[in-house]
């Protein structure tokens, strides 16, 4: 290790990995992880592992990372499908390896270079997206493909998941410009703006909720917006009314029938909304907690799925057509961080997972981290509508800024 550490700069090689990870993110799975691989052996081979357990004791969200991998791998071996649980688990890892691999950041200024970057990476994966989006108009003259999912599928992204990376690009940009020398605020404005319009286009009715409250406590708190860009806001929003995709989205959900939410059975042609579907969803699952009485622990981290599928069969939801290869409603998850962390690991878990942001959002207030507070802010909104430890973009995402930000006052003390 010390020949290793003479003739290599181990420091820099372990901030130019950190960047790899986030420049990656938006790319395919495979290629992230080779690079959170390769940022792992860098910080294993020039670990102390002393300076480690010293930072970890003054680190509570590092610590609760592990606690809640602990019970993610008890909810594991008590699960019936050890098959599904080991995937399960693999995905969690990132609770172990992130906490570790973090402690190669030194600097206050490492810090702003991966924030820089990551708003960077999302902005040429959003301009990629455009372009593929217009090169498929120009094919087929459908104006389908500028918004949500079509639009994602450029870079094999699910249109929610790039919608917040995109907002948090925003933020980042928003946050830094005021600071920034003249070159970097012609980046960083540059970057804002197609971060915007990438938004819109992915068109997520909680992102672009998320995105206009998020500008406007920037804006009012920290004016890293002239005041007279609150002007602004009111006719961004009667642009987006204008434009039919995105009115149809919020339209649809205005006209949702609630009463689907209080049937037993349903038809195969039931009609939902996204919020009654999840509503349904949200039922599903604590039925199936009462009924196994799973209060305490949950059902098992490798079955929760399976006995969602199971009740949506017997409740006569759509489970597909085989020979189309449409699965239906099969394989939908809880729709919502909270249900899902209750659902495998019952109340323990959730308390985990809750004290984690709790511990965070403390630490980000206290040390008026301000990305911080808008990241938990994204957190919080897209945890009611979405499972984000169930798919890796949004584990990824989470786990590795919340380790970075949890250690923010520890890189300030050196």
């Amino acid at each position: 290790m010390k020949l290793i550490s003479r003739y290599i700069n181990a420091e820099q090689l372990q901030s130019t990995s950190l960047l790899l990870v986030v420049l990656t993110m938006c790319l395919p799975i495979p290629i992230n992880n080779v690079c959170i691989i390769l940022a792992l052996l860098l910080q294993v081979i020039h670990w102390r592992f002393n300076t480690f357990l010293q930072q970890a004791k003054h680190n509570k969200v590092n610590i609760l990372f592990v606690c809640f991998f602990l019970i993610c791998l008890f909810s594991a071996w008590h699960s019936n499908q050890q098959d599904q649980a080991a995937i399960e688990i693999e995905k969690r890892l990132l609770f172990i390896i992130f906490p570790v691999i973090i402690t190669g950041v030194n600097k206050i200024y490492d810090v702003k270079r991966i924030e820089r970057t990551f708003a960077v990476a999302t902005t040429i994966a959003i301009l990629y997206c455009i372009i593929i989006a217009v090169i498929n108009y120009s094919a087929t003259h459908q104006t389908d493909v500028f918004f949500y999912h079509k639009f994602s599928n450029a870079i094999h992204f699910n249109a929610i998941y790039l919608s917040m990376y995109a907002v948090f690009g925003v933020f980042i940009c928003l946050v830094h410009y005021r600071n920034s020398a003249p070159l970097s605020k012609k980046i960083l404005a540059f970057c804002c703006i197609i971060l915007f319009i990438g938004v819109i286009l992915l068109n997520s009715k909680n992102m672009l909720f998320v995105l206009l409250a998020g500008m406007l406590w920037i804006t009012v708190q920290f004016l890293a917006m002239p005041k007279k860009w609150l002007f602004v806001l009111p006719i961004i929003l009667i642009v987006l009314s204008l434009i039919n995709p995105v009115r149809q989205r919020f339209i649809t959900e205005l006209k949702s029938d609630f009463s689907v939410v209080k049937q037993d059975s349903f038809r195969y042609d039931t009609p939902f909304s996204g919020a009654t579907l999840r509503l349904v969803l949200w039922k599903n699952s604590l039925l199936i907690i009462e009924e196994q009485n799973a209060w305490i622990t949950g059902i098992g981290l490798g079955d929760f799925q399976s006995s969602l599928n199971q009740l949506y069969q017997q409740t006569g939801m759509y489970t597909g057509n085989p020979k189309l290869g449409d699965t239906g409603y099969l394989g939908y998850n809880p729709h919502n961080f909270w249900v899902e962390v209750f659902l495998f690991s019952g109340l323990v878990g959730l308390l985990i997972c809750t004290l984690i942001v709790v511990f965070l959002a403390y630490q980000c207030i206290r040390t008026r981290l301000y990305l911080g507070i808008l990241l938990i802010f994204i957190f919080l909104s897209l945890s009611v509508t979405e499972c984000l430890l169930s798919t890796n973009k949004g584990i990824v995402f989470f786990t590795f800024f919340f380790s970075l930000y949890s250690s923010v006052k520890i890189i300030k003390s050196r």
